[in-house]
C-alpha cells in the first residue's frame, strides 16, 4: 500500500506499507509540511499591525519561531526515511509488490528533489517511477 497526503500543493506525507518491511514514512518537502501546520515567521510589517513591538522584540520573536520550526522539522524528519535510503526502500517496496520501478537513485530523486513544482504532480511522478499506473 502507498498512501500520500498532499498539503496545499507544497508538500506530501507518504506512507508505504508491505508484509516484508512493515510501515515506513517519507515526505516531499518536509520543511513545507511543518510550515503548513506551524506557519513561518510573520513579516514585521504585518505583525506590527496586529501586535505592536519594537524591532528588538521582533528579532526575539523571529529567533524563537525559527527555533520552534527547526525543532518541529527535526522531530518530523527523525521519523522519516530520508536521503538515499528513501530511494532504496521505495525500490525494494516496488519490487516486492511485483512492479518494475525506476532505479533506486531515480526514486530517491523523485522524493528528495522532485522536478514538479506542485506536490500532487510530484506524487504522480513518483507513482509512475514506482511502476504503478497513474490514477489520472
Amino acid at each position: 500500500m502507498l498512501a500520500a497526503t498532499v498539503f496545499d500543493s507544497d508538500s506530501a506525507h507518504l506512507v508505504f506499507c508491505d508484509r516484508t518491511a512493515g510501515t515506513w514514512e517519507a515526505c516531499l518537502a518536509a520543511e513545507q509540511l511543518v510550515w503548513h501546520f506551524l506557519g513561518g515567521v510573520v513579516p514585521y510589517e504585518v505583525l506590527a499591525e496586529f501586535q505592536p513591538m519594537s524591532a528588538g522584540e521582533y528579532e526575539d520573536y523571529a529567533r524563537e519561531r525559527d527555533d520552534e520550526m527547526n525543532r518541529a522539522i527535526n522531530g518530523l524528519t527523525s521519523r522519516l526515511v530520508t536521503g538515499d535510503a528513501v530511494g532504496a526502500r521505495a525500490h525494494q517496496w516496488a519490487v516486492d509488490a511485483g512492479l518494475r520501478p525506476d532505479s533506486a537513485d531515480a526514486l530517491s530523486g523523485a522524493v528528495n528533489e522532485p522536478s514538479e513544482p506542485f506536490a500532487e504532480d510530484a506524487v504522480d511522478g513518483l507513482v509512475h517511477a514506482l511502476g504503478l499506473r497513474s490514477p489520472r
